[in-house]
Formats: structure tokens, C-alpha cells, sequence
């Protein structure tokens, strides 16, 4: 994704030949297939993310990680451990295939109205402002399927069922505040930990791929895609537990506003506890956060590769 920003030679061919629209499109369509395919990670680790929410909201209950896992097994089974995978996969779907593409257009979109030299020049603020904007159009599409997803994992009475959730939710809208109830904790929890997570990407990506000496340590020679891929992994890796010790207070926020959503979020967060807030859940979720992205990112460049475009970052 760097390369089509920093690139001289890149922009003046996207943007000083209009013929070649179409090719940007296919780009942009290329890293939304990309995008998606590369929230599969969400869909399987489902029984990680359902215990890491009543965690938040039950921690009398469920006061480890481990016990927590155990004990929805013992009650639920499979079915419990995987309860809430319907709107988990259109909630990441939604939001990881939007938040991908929407970086590029971004970045692309500054880089045509400044110009290279002056992105190049500018080039950390363009990946705070390119992540941030992506990642606020992307929660839009998240949101309803978010607040289905944390009410079906985190009430048990809750109807299970995407079907009947979402009739349910949308019958009492006010009730439930759906569907955009929980968009603005969302908002500050993902642009918060989006941005984390694209700016320390494309640091690292950038530190690698400017010395000699760890690109031939990665890639052995410049065309090597599959060592292109592990600095991918490491950089998202590193990534990811930025982004989660970032962003897990606002990650906490959300499940609490969904358990109450008509009390005020000062007085849940002085009910709940500060150090809590910043605290409760936080080793499963850096442990998560760093394999989902490590996982996520070579995902997402395995299949921008297969679909013949470089790895992110990659110069």
C-alpha cells in the first residue's frame, strides 16, 4: 500500500492518465475482496471473542480466560462457544473488506491532490488521516452487526438466531439505540486502534524495506514473495499489540454500553472501575489482537498477491 503512495512514478501513471480508471477501480475492488477474505480470521476465532465479551460485562463468572472458555463449553458446547458467528462474519466482513479499500482510495486521494513529493515528505501524517477516515466509513457498515453480535454473546436469553435478533433489535430501536447505538464508542475504539495498527504497519514495513541488510534477510533477493510475506507477518504482528493496549479501554466501553445502554457511560465506567477499564481482559486481548492481525495482514497480502498486486508496504 506504501509503494502506491511514496511512489513518484506510480502516481504520475494513476493520475496523469485518465484512461486508466478503470485499472483503479479494479484495484480498489481487488483490496475489498482482500479485505474480506482476510476477516475469515474473525469468523474462526468466534469462541475467543465471545469469552473476551463476558469477561467484560460478567467478570464475576467468567474471571479467566481459560475458565471462561471451560465453562461456556460445559453449559453450550460448540453452539455456545460459537454463539453470535452470523453477525460476527457480516459485522468483520462489512468492516475489514471497507476498511482496507477505503485506505487506498485515501491514500491515493491525497497523493492526487498534494502531489508524491509532498506525501512522501508528509508521508506519516497521510497514513494517520488515510487510517482513521477508512476506518470511520468502515464501523458505519459495522455497527448494526456489532451490537447483534455483543447482545446475542453477552445476554443468554437473547434470541441466537440472526434472524430473529435482528427483528428483535429493530422492534424496540430506542430500546436497543440500533441500529447506530453504539457507533460513536465504536468509533473511538477502532479509529483509535486502526490507526495504531496501519501506522506501526507501515513503519516497520518501512524500516525493513530501507535497509539492504534486513530485506535480504527477509527476502533473500528482491522478488521473493513469500519472504515479502514474512515481513508482513512480523510487521502485524508488531502491529497488533500496539493496537490492542491502544485500544482496549474504548473495546471495553462498547460491550459495557450494549449491557446498559441507557445509563450514562461515566457513571457505567465509575460503576465498572478505571483500572478495570484499562486493565480486565487485556493479556487475552493483546495475545488475540497480535495473532488476529499477524494472521489478517497475510491474509490480505496473500490475496492481493494471487490477485497480482504487491504486498502492503512492499517497495
Amino acid at each position: 500500500m506504501a509503494n502506491n503512495l511514496i511512489s513518484a512514478p506510480t502516481v504520475a501513471v494513476n493520475y496523469n492518465h485518465h484512461s486508466n480508471s478503470n485499472n483503479n477501480d479494479y484495484k480498489y475492488a481487488k483490496c475489498l475482496i482482500s479485505g474480506v477474505c482476510a476477516s475469515s480470521i474473525r469468523w474462526v476465532l468466534t469462541p475467543f471473542d465471545n469469552v473476551k465479551c463476558k469477561m467484560q460485562v460478567e467478570p464475576s463468572k467468567y474471571p479467566t480466560f481459560v475458565s471462561g472458555l471451560r465453562i461456556t463449553w460445559q453449559n453450550h458446547g460448540t453452539a455456545g462457544l460459537y454463539r453470535g458467528l452470523s453477525p460476527t462474519i457480516l459485522a468483520y466482513s462489512a468492516q475489514t473488506g471497507t476498511k482496507y479499500m477505503m485506505y487506498d482510495v485515501f491514500k491515493d486521494s491525497w497523493a492526487q491532490y498534494f502531489g508524491a513529493e509532498f506525501c512522501q515528505d508528509h508521508k506519516n501524517a497521510i497514513y494517520i488521516l488515510s487510517a482513521a477516515g477508512a476506518e470511520a466509513i468502515a464501523d458505519v457498515a459495522m455497527a448494526p452487526w456489532e451490537m447483534i453480535k455483543v447482545k446475542v454473546q453477552t445476554t443468554p436469553t437473547f434470541p441466537s438466531r440472526l434472524s430473529t435478533a435482528l427483528a428483535t433489535m429493530l422492534g424496540d430501536r430506542k430500546l436497543y439505540q440500533f441500529p447506530f447505538g453504539t457507533i460513536r464508542p465504536l468509533w473511538t475504539r477502532q479509529i483509535v486502534g486502526t490507526v495504531a495498527n496501519f501506522y506501526t504497519f507501515e513503519c516497520v514495513t518501512d524500516y525493513i524495506y530501507s535497509s539492504d541488510e534486513l530485506t535480504r534477510l527477509f527476502t533473500s533477493d528482491n522478488d521473493s514473495a513469500s519472504g515479502k510475506l514474512v515481513v508482513t507477518c512480523v510487521a502485524g504482528s508488531m502491529a497488533g499489540v500496539v493496537s490492542a493496549v491502544i485500544s482496549h479501554p474504548f473495546d471495553v466501553m462498547v460491550s459495557l454500553r450494549t449491557q446498559h445502554p441507557n445509563q450514562p457511560m461515566l457513571t457505567t465506567i465509575q460503576d465498572y472501575g478505571w483500572k478495570n477499564l484499562f486493565t480486565r481482559g487485556l493479556g487475552p486481548r493483546v495475545g488475540l489482537t497480535s495473532s488476529i492481525l499477524c494472521v489478517q495482514w497475510f491474509l490480505y497480502d496473500s490475496c492481493r498477491t494471487m490477485l497480482g498486486m504487491p504486498t502492503s508496504g512492499s517497495h
